[in-house]
């Protein structure tokens, strides 16, 4: 049991293609973790556990309600389309960085949750407000076929307050209804990070043009501290 780990600092738990966890099994670990208020990493890997709908990540989201230091999140939850169609996955990660000021490194797959939308992509804006120590973001999406340019510019708009950052990942494979507008918010968006050292971005399978590109070409010159552009 982890009832009486109040010293706990790192949370791993990786449960990859275990097609018969439920809800269930999420909340008899979440009545576990209710007394956490500091934790260094927490990690939560669930791809293809089909079975595990909101009402399980609720659980998880009220158990941890009284964290308020961490400084590494990690979650995957691709291929889980049960969670996914009401972007309801992302809602439940805001609640769990509500209180959080101290993140370092965020990083969140929802690869193959195609049902993902706009509206998500606010959710993940609104989780970075007030991250201002945040050195390192990874974003994994696609294919979601209704996000769009502006679900990017929702994205991109407190990304200029995260003066720390010096890591971004952001792959939005197969998102197809993305286009040169995309680049063009994440081009605005890198000329404010100037302690950026490695940018990796991933657009595969959209409407990007050589227009595109230029956007990101003019984004990154004055970036000093960068090291690797991929």
């Amino acid at each position: 049991t982890l009832r009486f780990l109040t010293s706990l600092q790192h949370l791993n738990l990786k449960l990859s293609n275990c097609l018969h966890l439920t809800d269930t099994g999420l909340q008899t670990l979440s009545q576990n973790l209710h007394r956490l208020t500091t934790l260094q990493a927490f990690t939560l890997n669930l791809p293809r556990c089909k079975q595990i709908t909101k009402t399980g990540l609720n659980h998880l989201t009220q158990s941890l309600k009284e964290l308020t230091s961490l400084q590494s999140f990690n979650f995957r939850l691709n291929f889980s389309r049960n969670l996914c169609e009401a972007d309801a996955g992302l809602h439940k990660i805001r609640q769990i960085l509500e209180k959080t000021t101290s993140l370092q490194s965020f990083n969140l797959s929802f690869k193959g949750c195609h049902f993902l939308t706009d509206w998500g992509m606010g959710h993940i804006n609104k989780s970075l407000q007030g991250l201002n120590s945040l050195q390192s973001i990874d974003l994994k999406f696609g294919p979601c076929y209704q996000i769009t340019d502006n679900g990017i510019n929702t994205v991109c708009e407190n990304f200029k307050r995260l003066q720390c950052l010096r890591i971004m990942s952001l792959h939005f494979d197969s998102c197809r209804e993305l286009t040169d507008t995309s680049l063009s918010h994440i081009g605005k968006t890198l000329r404010d990070l100037t302690l950026l050292q490695k940018i990796s971005l991933g657009f595969s399978w959209s409407e990007l043009t050589d227009v595109g590109l230029n956007y990101i070409s003019q984004g990154v010159q004055g970036l000093t501290s960068l090291q690797k552009l991929e």
